[in-house]
């Protein structure tokens, strides 16, 4: 079932983390800002010359995955959210065929 998890990464999670890197900042994403950016934003508490550091790159990426993950879970569960009231419309409609004929 690997190719479900790249086939996932690539169709889902890709296009979304650039939405979500380069969307506008009044929908709460990123304009394009580099991730040492958005991690001196995630982080206010440290200092943003941190994340200019050698050696800092590998958790600054880490926090920006979890930042979007968190955002994709949103997206992710509104989807599943819509597609299941389309299956019940669905369900309901056919169901309300059977029963009056129409």
């Amino acid at each position: 079932m690997e190719w479900v998890r790249i086939l996932h990464e690539w169709a889902v999670v890709k296009p979304l983390y650039w939405l979500y890197a380069h969307g506008p900042k009044g929908l709460g994403m990123w304009s394009g800002a580099t991730n040492q950016t958005i991690c001196a934003r995630l982080a206010p508490a440290v200092s943003s010359e941190f994340w200019t550091q050698p050696g800092t790159e590998g958790e600054c990426a880490a926090m920006v995955r979890r930042d979007l993950d968190s955002w994709l879970v949103v997206v992710q569960v509104g989807v599943y959210f819509y597609f299941l009231l389309e299956f019940v419309r669905c369900v309901a409609r056919h169901s309300a065929r059977k029963l009056f004929g129409h």
